[in-house]
C-alpha cells in the first residue's frame, strides 16, 4: 500500500471527491480519530461497518481503519500474521498500542478465552442432553481408574468419543477440572 499518496476531500455539489492536494493520507486518516491518552482507546469516528469496525478510503479501495492504523504505526502487516486483533476488544479502536498482529487461530482463541463467542455453555446449550451433575459424575468415575470410556459410554448412553471429550475437558469445559490429570482443583 502506498502511503505517500496525497488526497483531500473536496466539496462538490454535496458529493465528496478525492483530488490531489497538500494533505497527506495520514493527516486525512487521523482527522477521523478521537484520540485520547496513549493507553485509552482511540475511537474511529469516520464511516463504520455494521459490526462497528471503521472503514477508510486509502485512495484505491476501502480498508478497515484498524488495519490502516497498524500499517501507519508499524510499516506493514506480517505475512505470517495477517489478522490485526484488538487487545482492547473494541472494534472501533484504532490506537496502534491496542493492535496486535496474529493468525485467524490466534483471533479465535482470544475470542474463546474472553468468552466473546456468545455461545451458550453446558446445560444451556440448545442440544445439551446431559446436566452438569452427570458430567461431574462421569469425570469423577473416570478419575478412579475403575471405568473406561467404553463402560462410561454404555452407562450414560453416549458415544465413547463424547465421553473422551468430556473426560479430557474438551467439551463441558470446567475451569476447576484439569483434563490432563483428570482431577478437580480445590
Amino acid at each position: 500500500m502506498e502511503i505517500v499518496n496525497k488526497l483531500v476531500i473536496k466539496k462538490n455539489s454535496g458529493n465528496n471527491q478525492y483530488t490531489n492536494s497538500n494533505i497527506t493520507i495520514e493527516e486525512r486518516f487521523w482527522k477521523y480519530v478521537d484520540k485520547k491518552t496513549e493507553d485509552e482507546c482511540w475511537k474511529w469516528i469516520g464511516a463504520t461497518l455494521k459490526n462497528n469496525y471503521g472503514v477508510f478510503w486509502d485512495g484505491n479501495k476501502y480498508v478497515k481503519a484498524h488495519r490502516f492504523s497498524y500499517i501507519l504505526a508499524y510499516g506493514s502487516i506480517p505475512n505470517d500474521k495477517p489478522i490485526i486483533m484488538h487487545a482492547c476488544n473494541n472494534p472501533s479502536c484504532v490506537n496502534p498500542k491496542h493492535l496486535v498482529a496474529g493468525t485467524q487461530k490466534d483471533n479465535i482463541q482470544q475470542m474463546y478465552d474472553e468468552n466473546r463467542d456468545n455461545l451458550p455453555r453446558g446445560e444451556n446449550q440448545y442440544n445439551s442432553k446431559k446436566k452438569l451433575k452427570e458430567i461431574e459424575e462421569i469425570r469423577k468415575k473416570y478419575s478412579t481408574g475403575k471405568y473406561t470410556y467404553i463402560t462410561l459410554s454404555k452407562e450414560h448412553n453416549i458415544s465413547t468419543a463424547q465421553i473422551k471429550r468430556i473426560v479430557n475437558n474438551r467439551q463441558w469445559i470446567d475451569d476447576n477440572y484439569d483434563g490432563r490429570t483428570k482431577i478437580y482443583k480445590s
